[in-house]
């Protein structure tokens, strides 16, 4: 892969919000290239965050919240927070997951717990517990 800026910015991808930079950090700190927040957030979330970046060596920028704006755009909801990360890629496909599925099914019915099986016709839209097996 070449250094160009296109290539460099095609390999890579914005998230923002606590829970979402979060939850990356936790679980790929590796694939995190960068965490920017906002300079006036001092409280426990943002605390936590930047000792958590630190703790696992990821690179954090302190900025100025029209920047955060301006890298995902104004109808984004950032909350002082914006990742530059690589992107997840999708190790399944679709036949692969239903193949799965169908896999945990077998092996389900055959242990001495039963299972139940909830289809999307006979569930009550909008409260999840009227839902029939």
């Amino acid at each position: 892969m070449s250094d160009k800026p296109a290539d460099r910015h095609a390999a890579e991808k914005l998230i923002y919000g606590f829970h979402p930079v979060l939850a990356r950090l936790r679980q790929d700190p590796a694939g995190i290239f960068e965490i920017y927040l906002d300079l006036t957030r001092r409280d426990a979330r943002a605390r936590d965050l930047v000792h958590q970046a630190k703790d696992n060596g990821v690179k954090l920028a302190q900025v100025e919240a029209d920047r955060l704006t301006r890298l995902v755009g104004k109808t984004a909801k950032h909350q002082g927070v914006v990742a530059r990360v690589k992107p997840v890629a999708l190790t399944h496909s679709l036949d692969e997951v239903l193949e799965n599925i169908q896999a945990r099914r077998s092996w389900s019915s055959s242990t001495a717990s039963p299972t139940r099986t909830i289809s999307a016709r006979s569930c009550a839209r909008p409260m999840p517990s009227a839902c029939t097996p």
